[in-house]
């Protein structure tokens, strides 16, 4: 049976649907009528060649049947979805089977191939190619997590070493005691044998005297000691304290130190599933406010200040900064960078550094007239004249105190002292081995209080932060995280917050650190920030940040949520 004259597939004219065309155009592989011919003609954007219809493969490009060699394959079997000829399709293996011309088939898939390709252009590709471009992004952030997820496995390290420590020196202090007791009790019996045995040897020596004597009157009226001596003390029984360590097992400990959660990668419009976080059973402060600082700070406002340059703000309320630069005019502003006071200083310096009272007055320090002012009712009252010492950097305590870091006349000396009033009480300048804990040399130094009452100063002179207790005993000192080379680290402005963190101002490498009271490393701000000189905190937290070169100050969020 013919395919081509069954019922299964007819041929038609392309054109209209005529069955039996006695035309076929070769280049545009149509079967035409001899009506539609002429019409098909008239198209001249292409080449046309018209030929019976029985010599329709004559130009075109249709393989040969393996089988049938002489065969060309001329339809399509749709069961068996392969190209074959005509005389195959009489053979068993295709039987009642539904063939289509080829040519038909050639222009259904060339359809199909053209869809294909347009959506291949328009939507997957593009879309595959913004997949791709967001991989180096996720890589980087990838990147970026890792580092913050060592920094708080470090952290938390280091604060359970500190535990450990600090367990290590209350039972070393608790056998100190212990061993200082029992030394006294076993002192004691050593003084008292020791008085025994001079009593004895005093005693032989005098009856060895009258064992020797003829003298009748002392022999007579010896008395016997001995009984004195009879009774022998007992050696002293010292109960010696005994450690009994509790055997921890290593799975135990790893249970008890926190574990890192793995959830699966999965995909969700196209985005990577949320990355792991820390989670521990034992968490430290420092910890925990690291797990809420922002990995990228938010800058909330900005306003100019109209310094050249900018150095110094404080904060009056949550909603007006003291500002002070190179200039005699100390600014209030409020943060729609509207100026709402200025002060005129009639001295012949700017003011090295400024603070506010817990009653909200504002204290300046003035290094040429080696002074301390107060203004109260915009008027500035000289408050403490520091006599050869020159002061720099001052702060306000919890307890209203006025703590400043000063330096001598010849600059080769400098100290930190807290006024009660206009009264000294309390003078900080050398650690318990007689060295001096900070540098000189000129540099300005600012320094604050922590809420742990440590008294932190930034040295620019030694590139550290030297951070003492209340009573002027060293803790620690901060010389910048460690990947810094030596002597890069330039502090300048300090502040500390509600929670304890130390944040510092570094002013060569456009940044503000941020630290615990530890000094471990937390946080580091670099993003929007240029030339930073003075810091200081509002009472929610909130950074503000003075530009020295921009003129600018600028108000950041840093923590994400407590």
């Amino acid at each position: 049976m013919n395919p081509e004259r069954s019922a299964q597939d007819v041929l038609r004219c392309h054109i209209c649907s005529t069955p039996v065309p006695p035309l076929f155009c070769d280049p545009c592989h149509t079967n035409l009528c001899k009506d539609c011919a002429g019409k098909h003609l008239l198209d001249e954007s292409k080449e046309h060649k018209i030929v019976p219809i029985e010599q329709r493969w004559a130009s075109s490009n249709y393989p040969k049947c393996p089988i049938h060699t002489t065969m060309q394959f001329e339809v399509f079997c749709e069961q068996c979805c392969v190209p074959i000829c005509v005389q195959c399709t009489s053979y068993t293996d295709h039987r009642d089977h539904t063939f289509v011309e080829m040519l038909t088939k050639y222009n259904s898939q060339r359809l199909t191939i053209q869809r294909d390709l347009e959506e291949l252009e328009r939507s997957l590709y593009p879309r595959y190619q913004e997949i791709a471009s967001e991989i180096p992004l996720q890589k980087a952030q990838l990147a970026k997590h890792s580092k913050r997820l060592t920094t708080a496995l470090n952290i938390h390290g280091k604060a359970l070493h500190r535990e450990i420590d600090i367990m290590m020196q209350d039972m070393q202090s608790e056998n100190d005691v212990l061993h200082s007791k029992h030394l006294a009790t076993i002192d004691q019996e050593e003084e008292n044998i020791t008085y025994k045995i001079r009593e004895i040897s005093k005693l032989i020596q005098e009856l060895r005297k009258l064992a020797d004597s003829a003298d009748i009157f002392l022999v007579s009226i010896y008395q016997s000691r001995i009984d004195d001596f009879k009774e022998i003390p007992k050696q002293p029984n010292i109960p010696f304290p005994m450690f009994c360590p509790e055997i921890i097992s290593k799975e135990k400990l790893r249970i008890q130190f926190g574990s890192l959660s793995s959830p699966l990668i999965t995909e969700e419009q196209g985005e990577i599933a949320e990355a792991p976080r820390l989670n521990s059973s034992s968490s430290t402060s420092s910890y925990e406010l690291y797990n809420h600082l922002l990995e990228e700070p938010e800058l909330i406002a900005t306003f100019d200040t109209g310094y050249n340059p900018l150095y110094n703000v404080t904060c009056l309320t949550d909603e007006d900064i003291w500002t002070t630069g190179r200039n005699k005019v100390m600014k209030l502003y409020n943060l729609k960078g509207k100026m709402e006071t200025a002060i005129h200083i009639k001295s012949g310096h700017w003011p090295m550094d400024i603070t506010v009272t817990q009653s909200g007055d504002f204290v300046f320090t003035d290094r040429s007239e080696k002074t301390i002012n107060i203004v109260k009712m915009s008027k500035i009252k000289r408050l403490i004249k520091t006599r050869g010492w020159s002061p720099l950097g001052v702060c306000c305590t919890s307890s209203d105190d006025l703590l400043v870091i000063m330096e001598n006349d010849d600059m080769n000396q400098a100290k930190v002292v807290r006024f009660k009033g206009s009264t000294e009480s309390q003078s900080i300048q050398w650690d318990d081995e007689g060295r001096r804990l900070f540098s000189s040399g000129g540099s300005t130094k600012y320094l604050c209080e922590n809420r742990n009452f440590d008294i932190c100063v930034f040295d620019r002179d030694a590139h550290a932060i030297i951070v003492v207790s209340a009573d002027g005993k060293l803790r620690f000192r901060y010389i910048g995280p460690p990947m810094m080379s030596k002597d890069s680290f330039d502090p300048v402005g300090i502040t500390t917050d509600n929670n304890g963190l130390i944040i510092a101002a570094d002013n060569k490498n456009n940044r503000i650190h941020i630290i615990d009271s530890e000094g471990e490393d937390l946080l580091c701000i670099s993003n929007n920030v240029q030339h930073p000189y003075g810091i200081c905190l509002d009472s929610k937290d909130n950074l503000f940040v003075a530009e020295m070169d921009t003129r600018k100050v600028k108000k950041f969020r840093y923590y994400n949520s407590l």
